[in-house]
Formats: structure tokens, sequence, C-alpha cells
């Protein structure tokens, strides 16, 4: 056997007439079944150079000690907590959440989450779930465990999401020189809360909105469509800019073959 067992020299006392023997002088020992758990066997001889001979016998149990049990986790705590406060809408962020393990012989260890751990984590409120302001506590679960912690979630403001055209201007159809006259433009307002509204053009507005192409610029015919942007977000509405009639100057430029007088009569014809 590998690991045969054997006693030590202060487990053996052998003693003659009320004499104690000397262990490798008087007498020495053997063994027998001395390789595996159970009853083995102690044989003790006596040394003849000395004048003892002969030999007596004990048993002695043999015992496999149990490995230690591993230690068991009986509780989680947090040790460092990672963000806490937020506004509604955003999403847990766990980064930096460190836990304190507890284990049954009374030893400890710490988990921190990071991208390489994050499979062992369970949060509720989920982490791809929008936080809202009846949100106050998180639940982690860890390797069957659970602990909690506290946040704060705020009310977000309330913000311009887009905008669309309600109503286009009264003028959509112009002919090319012609500016873009806004009167009549009505927007939608989406808010990020769900709600909406609107608002007009007007003279107490008309700073609020800018136009591409701008107010005051000449159209001209390949213009199909204006831009308008209220509050940094933009909507389209079409118009229709019809190409100038050559014939319809109002103002023609002096010596205009279009509109050159008549040559007046030579004096003797007619």
């Amino acid at each position: 056997a590998e690991h045969p067992v054997t006693l030590a020299q202060d487990e053996i006392t052998v003693t003659l007439d009320g004499k104690e023997l000397r262990y490798g002088v008087d007498y020495i020992v053997s063994y027998e079944n001395n390789t595996v758990e159970g009853t083995a066997t102690a044989i003790v001889t006596g040394v003849g150079q000395y004048g003892y001979s002969g030999s007596v016998s004990a048993e002695f149990e043999i015992k496999v000690a149990e490995e230690p049990a591993e230690p068991t986790l009986e509780e989680i705590a947090v040790k460092e907590q990672c963000r806490k406060n937020y506004t509604e809408g955003e999403t847990l962020d766990p980064a930096g959440l460190v836990l304190e393990l507890k284990y049954s012989d009374g030893s400890t260890a710490t988990a921190v989450y990071t991208e390489e751990t994050a499979a062992d984590f369970t949060f509720t409120p989920a982490l791809d779930q929008q936080l809202t302001t009846s949100d106050t506590e998180v639940t982690v679960e860890y390797a069957g465990k659970t602990t909690a912690f506290n946040i704060k979630v705020q009310t977000a403001a309330v913000t311009i999401a887009s905008v669309e055209v309600a109503e286009a201007p009264d003028k959509t159809e112009y002919t090319e020189g012609e500016t873009l006259d806004p009167t009549g433009l009505v927007l939608r307002v989406i808010y990020s809360d769900g709600s909406d509204g609107t608002i007009g053009y007007n003279a107490e507005t008309a700073a609020d909105f800018t136009f591409t192409p701008a107010l005051g610029t000449a159209l001209t015919a390949d213009i199909k469509e204006v831009a308008v942007t209220y509050q940094h977000h933009t909507a389209n509405f079409a118009v229709t800019v019809n190409e100038k009639d050559p014939g319809t100057d109002p103002d023609p430029e002096p010596g205009d073959p279009g509109t050159k007088p008549e040559d007046p009569q030579k004096p003797g014809t007619g």
C-alpha cells in the first residue's frame, strides 16, 4: 500500500513484569491489515538480543477522515453600490456594483459586476427596462441569493420630440421671383411625454420659425419643397413655383425691343 497506517511511538506502551520496555530496543512492531479502513493489528515482537522473545498483538481501528465540506454561500450584501440617481426613461447602470459574499464557514469574498461577470447577475427592474419614478428599489440576484439597493428616479423634463405640418400656408403656389409667404402655416408639436399641441406662424411667433429657402429669398422654378424649423425640429411642405412669362414683365428695361415706340412719320409721308 502507498500509505500504510502505523502507530506513533508514544501511542504504544509495552510492559513486562511492571517494567516498560523500550521501542526498537527491547521490541519491534509489525502490522497486518493496516492499508485500508477497518480493523488493523499491531504485533509486538521481543528482541532476543536483550533477552526478550515471543510476541503479542493488539487491534486498532483505521478511519479515513472525510474531506471537509465545501463552504456554501449563505448570504449576499451590497458592498459598493453602483449609480443610484436616474431620470425616468433611463435604464439601470450596474457598473461599479460590488457584492459581499458570506459563506457557511465564516469566510467572505466579493463579486464585482463587469462585462465578463454580467451573466452571473440578474436585476429587477431588468437592465433593458426603462425606469419610472415608481422604481425606488433594485433587487439583484447572484448565485441563487438576493439583496437590494435603493435608487431615485426623477421626472424627466418634457421636451419637443418632433414637429409636423398640420396646416400648410395659405399660399403654396408662386411665380418665379416671388418670396415665400408662410401666413396660415400651423405646425403640430409632439412632446417627449406623448402629448402634443399646435403652433401657428404669426407676427408674435415669427421669430421662432426659420425657413429654407429663407424668407425674402426669390423663389425659383426648381424649388419643390420648403423646410420649416421650429425649436430645432424640422418639417416640410410642398410648394409650386411657376416659371415667369417673359411677356408679362411689368417693368421693362429702357430700350427693350418689345416696348420700342413706333417711328414718327417722316415729313411728307402719310
